[in-house]
């Protein structure tokens, strides 16, 4: 999403008139637990702070890419041993460049 700035003035006669502003971007994955690639080690360093690139395959041959920050990871047991885990994301342009798919 973007911020939309109201620039509205007279010599738009009082109509609104907006110009795109910041581009902003907040998500959340969610993935199953695997001992044997447990996401807090690197690869893939899933923890808060934690910077990078996120593929967004939508079936598309090109993915979205696009550049993040992590800022929270919560785990969960669920029933049978199952443990389960989620992270939130914030669009983060230090960390790469966000790229949107072509055909």
């Amino acid at each position: 999403m973007i911020d939309k700035l109201d620039v509205t003035h007279t010599g738009t006669l009082g109509i609104q008139a907006l110009l795109a502003g910041i581009l902003r971007g907040d998500g959340n994955v969610k993935a199953n637990f695997d001992n044997a690639q447990v996401p807090s080690t690197s690869p893939p360093f899933i923890r808060a702070g934690a910077g990078g690139l996120i593929d967004f395959y939508l079936g598309a041959s090109t993915p979205f890419t696009v550049p993040c920050l992590i800022t929270k990871v919560n785990y969960q047991s669920t029933v049978e041993g199952k443990v389960e885990y989620d992270f939130d994301v914030s669009l983060n342009s230090l960390a790469g460049n966000y790229v949107y798919p072509v055909a």
